[in-house]
């Protein structure tokens, strides 16, 4: 089973100095929290009428002055990565399209493709390595670990526990 979908709470900063930590690793695991934390706050805000969901990004072409800040390895990666991406602008059209139009009034707790499309968790036992690997690199189809119960409230609590100096400080309605 691929094991980047999950979030290794034990060190989520490399605090350990952790050999195999990455930050690629730590890039995928903040984005397993934030699918997490998405259903989650669906779910917290629901009868305030705030809706809550989340977008997909499979990609977006890097401007030049990002490019100049990566490795050059990864500046070459880039450079072929920006040839099939899609330009900002387009995912910016989706975020405004799901926060703007009727189509999406009453939708909360889901996670949209490119295509603003409703994706589906996948199987939890998937069938095969393909089924596997399409969790992690699909557009239809998320890892069904961003539904583990436990998972989920390691990672409400810990954004609880970060944020509770702002909490006390700013009165929230």
């Amino acid at each position: 089973m691929i094991q980047r979908k999950k979030i290794d709470f034990t060190n989520l900063r490399g605090e350990n100095n952790d050999p195999k930590f990455s930050v690629y690793k730590m890039y995928c695991q903040s984005k397993m929290a934030l699918v997490m934390l998405s259903f989650k706050m669906a779910e917290e805000f629901l009868e305030e009428g705030i809706k809550v969901n989340a977008l997909q990004i499979n990609g977006a072409t890097m401007s030049k002055e990002t490019l100049q800040k990566v490795t050059f390895k990864y500046r070459m990666v880039a450079r072929v990565q920006n040839l099939f991406f899609k330009p900002t602008s387009y995912m910016a059209n989706n975020y405004f399209e799901i926060c703007t139009s009727a189509r999406f009034k009453d939708v909360t707790g889901q996670i949209f493709n490119d295509k603003l499309e409703i994706m589906k968790a996948a199987p939890i036992k998937p069938e095969n390595l393909l089924q596997d690997i399409k969790q992690v690199t699909g557009s239809s189809l998320y890892p069904a670990y961003a539904h583990n119960e436990e998972e989920v409230e390691k990672v409400w609590s810990f954004c609880k526990e970060v944020t509770k100096l702002s909490d006390e400080t700013v009165p929230l309605g």
